[in-house]
């Protein structure tokens, strides 16, 4: 649930069962599980305590004395203002975090303290514990005997106090600006991230060497109008055939040809007015992107696939921004303020009319000849003459490429010339013998 916050317990030393030398006089072990959120201190927290019967350290009991008479009797069994544990320790720890941040933002839902909470835990004893993204906990890297860490007031406070306004682009349709995401349809088609022609035709099938506008629509999910500086939008790009991580496949992608395969969108030179963005409503900012050329190094087809992230910053945390292996689909289901875009970049060519083979060459007379077209055509042959120019056969071709059988045992041995005839055009030539 997003309104709940599971809170496990940790030692002294920072794991979740104690058995180091920092804590000798008590080895406790928190519970832990698919659902733990957070960790909090749970080992020896200092607490107040009730004085007298009323208090937690002091229990009656009834019983029979020797003699057989029903008695009452007290006893202690441990001082609770040094020795309190467990997750009854730790769960207020969490609960004081989150009333620290609701003073300093009283306008944050219990979704966005408990994501703020988790966004900003510190990741402890990694030489015990193997933090990972997990998609059922889009809050960062967890751990099952961790969660995604131990609290952190200072950082969350910090936090909560800097979240405004609260901006988002769709991941697909049906996102409507709650975080994370938990979704199984797919993100990687925001409908908020378009490409078009600088004439503003949209375009599903982008090219190489062509300069496009791209379109970002932010939407507004807080009560309030939003002034947004445009300058706060960055549009990464990446030209890449697999899945990308995010942020590691940018700068690792390099460059081909030349060029480079990864970059930022940047706003022009000049500055920016703010724009005002009512409740519930949005706004369109655009970037012009000219896609490298890479058809003239490489050896087509070229399949591989353009990918654009579009990141605004408008407050609120960005979990995962900085890091280096978050899987991406991940990455923008973790944060409404990021989307993905991929589109398909295809560069073929049709090659030109060719015989590829004559086979046997030399011959008794039989032989094959392999040719293709390119493309599918109609109007094509394969010719045989003399090397004079007389012509000896002509056998009609189609289809975008195969094969002809030649039968010139009847003719006269010597040297023949096949010709490949595209619409009257010879495109190609070669020569056989016939022994």
């Amino acid at each position: 649930m997003d309104n709940v916050i599971t809170v496990g317990a940790i030692s002294p030393c920072g794991q979740r069962k104690n058995t180091n030398s920092c804590d000798t006089e008590y080895k406790w072990g928190s519970c832990f599980g698919k659902e733990l959120d957070i960790m909090a201190p749970g080992v020896l927290i200092p607490t107040t305590d009730l004085v007298g019967l009323e208090g937690y350290n002091i229990h009656d009991s009834l019983h029979l004395d020797n003699g057989g008479h029903l008695v009452y009797q007290d006893y202690f069994d441990y001082d609770y203002t040094r020795w309190f544990n467990g997750t009854s320790a730790a769960a207020p720890h969490v609960s004081g975090v989150a009333a620290l941040m609701l003073s300093v933002n009283p306008n944050l839902t219990a979704a966005q303290v408990a994501r703020i909470i988790k966004g900003t835990a510190q990741k402890v004893r990694t030489d015990l514990y193997t933090y990972e993204y997990k998609p059922a906990h889009l809050n960062g890297t967890w751990h099952l005997e961790m969660g995604h860490g131990l609290v952190d007031a200072a950082a969350a406070v910090s936090a909560a106090a800097t979240s405004v306004n609260d901006l988002y682009i769709r991941d697909n349709a049906t996102d409507n600006g709650v975080e994370p995401y938990y979704s199984s349809d797919a993100v990687n088609l925001s409908p908020d991230i378009k490409l078009y022609t600088l004439n503003d035709q949209e375009v599903t099938d982008p090219q190489f060497g062509v300069t496009y506008k791209v379109k970002v629509t932010i939407h507004n999910n807080s009560a309030n109008t939003v002034l947004f500086n445009p300058n706060k939008l960055s549009i990464h790009w990446l030209i890449k055939s697999s899945t990308p991580m995010w942020y590691n496949s940018w700068t690792t992608a390099g460059t081909q040809c030349g060029n480079s395969l990864s970059g930022n969108l940047t706003a022009p030179g000049f500055l920016f007015s703010f724009v005002s963005i009512a409740a519930n409503s949005c706004t369109t900012i655009t970037r012009n992107l000219t896609i490298p050329d890479l058809t003239s190094c490489i050896a087509p087809p070229i399949f591989t696939n353009l990918h654009l992230v579009a990141e605004l910053d408008d407050g609120f945390l960005t979990i995962g921004k900085n890091d280096n292996s978050f899987p991406l689909d991940q990455f923008v289901k973790t944060n409404n303020n990021v989307a993905w875009h991929q589109y398909p970049l295809e560069y073929d060519v049709v090659l030109p009319p060719l015989i590829t083979s004559i086979s046997p060459n030399p011959t008794d007379g039989q032989t094959t000849v392999s040719y293709r077209l390119g493309e599918s055509i109609d109007n094509a042959a394969i010719v045989v003459t003399t090397v004079t120019g007389n012509n000896v056969a002509t056998l009609p071709i189609s289809g975008s490429e195969g094969s002809v059988e030649l039968d010139l045992r009847s003719a006269s041995k010597g040297h023949y010339i096949v010709q490949l005839v595209v619409s009257s055009e010879v495109q190609d030539a070669k020569q056989f013998v016939v022994e």
